[in-house]
């Protein structure tokens, strides 16, 4: 394996190892379920995370201007990746909710505002697994480059196909997600409704039928009647510190809005993207590691003994040609040159010094 000799590269390679901490980490955070103050601190580190990768695609576009061109770097050096998983993750999420939190509306953004939607949330969350890319560009295992190259393009490909289809998955409106949002929502104001109608029925006040009914439902956090009278299971600075705008949804009913808790679907898709962050990982490690070595020993270093058996008067290496691969090109060339080529080579040099 070849060293990464520069400080930067080290850097990255560094933030992109941290990148899939931090992925982990954010997940555990929605199936354990911790408290806000820790949320925030994730929050940050994203931010961190988010600012990092991207100065490094700025610098990269500079320095991109001086020797091959923008559109070389975009397209054959995957600025693409770096763009889409680094400045707008950064614009969408990181930088809008950091704001948020500092200015002390994290509580109530998630409700209504874009830039902070679960939606948007989980888009960004995405798109940040196309950082596992620049591992292809920063570690090299074979000093080969045909091997780096076409092993980095399939892992590319790969990657890119898979974190696409699960994007697409995680943002369309008929997911498993977004299914579990809306029948949630559904039952809770049929719920609440269906309370109306009993009270209208029997002229009883709404609050008088409603309230320990709905106090007993354990994900509904709070109720906020018509008139404005709130009713809390738990005092707001304990509330505060448990729940943030991504663990409920605001069900409005006929006679009350009732805040109703959705951190069990969130350990539903938090389990689900681990499983997803894994199968990119497995992936990843099997080409760079299992086919990476199994390409170099059937193509490339054929490619390199032909190279040089073909350009040097004194190298006489054979190609050893497994049997079950004999009847692949670059074997039948290899066969030619081992039966053909190397005989008539020898006895050429041996003509020349008799």
């Amino acid at each position: 394996m070849k060293k990464i000799k520069r400080l930067p590269d080290i850097f990255i390679l560094s933030a992109v190892i941290l990148s899939v901490v931090y992925f982990i980490l954010n997940d555990c955070s929605r199936i354990i379920h911790w408290n806000v103050f820790w949320k925030n601190i994730l929050l940050a580190a994203g931010f961190f995370l988010d600012t990092v990768f991207s100065i490094d695609f700025v610098i990269r576009i500079y320095r991109s201007r001086k020797r091959k061109g923008i559109l070389n770097y975009i397209k054959d050096e995957n600025g693409w990746s770096d763009f889409i998983s680094s400045l707008v993750p950064f614009s969408i999420h990181s930088f809008p909710s950091l704001i948020l939190i500092l200015y002390g509306h994290a509580d109530t953004a998630g409700a209504s505002g874009f830039f902070t939607s679960i939606i948007t949330m989980r888009a960004a969350d995405t798109l940040r697994f196309f950082r596992i890319i620049k591992l292809f560009t920063l570690v090299r295992i074979h000093d080969s480059e045909m091997t780096v190259h076409h092993i980095s393009l399939i892992n590319t490909l790969l990657v890119s196909s898979i974190i696409t289809v699960f994007l697409i998955f995680s943002i369309a409106p008929g997911n498993s997600y977004n299914r579990l949002l809306k029948e949630r929502s559904v039952d809770y104001i049929n719920f609440i409704d269906g309370l109306k109608r009993i009270s209208d029925m029997n002229g009883i006040g709404y609050r008088e039928v409603s309230e320990s009914m709905l106090l007993a439902d354990k994900n509904i956090l709070r109720i906020i009647y018509a008139n404005g009278t709130v009713m809390e299971k738990s005092p707001d600075p304990v509330f505060r510190r448990e729940y943030n705008s991504a663990d409920y949804i605001h069900v409005k009913g006929r006679a009350c809005t009732v805040m109703v808790s959705i951190r069990d679907i969130n350990r539903i898709a938090a389990v689900d993207h681990i499983q997803f962050l894994m199968i990119i990982i497995c992936t990843v490690m099997s080409i760079l590691f299992i086919y990476s070595g199994h390409f170099a020993r059937n193509i490339s270093d054929v490619i390199t003994i032909l190279n040089q058996g073909f350009r040097k008067k004194d190298y006489n290496l054979l190609v050893k040609v497994p049997e079950r691969y004999k009847d692949h090109e670059v074997f039948r060339l290899s066969k030619f040159y081992n039966d053909a080529y190397l005989p008539a080579k020898m006895k050429k040099i041996m003509d020349r010094e008799r």
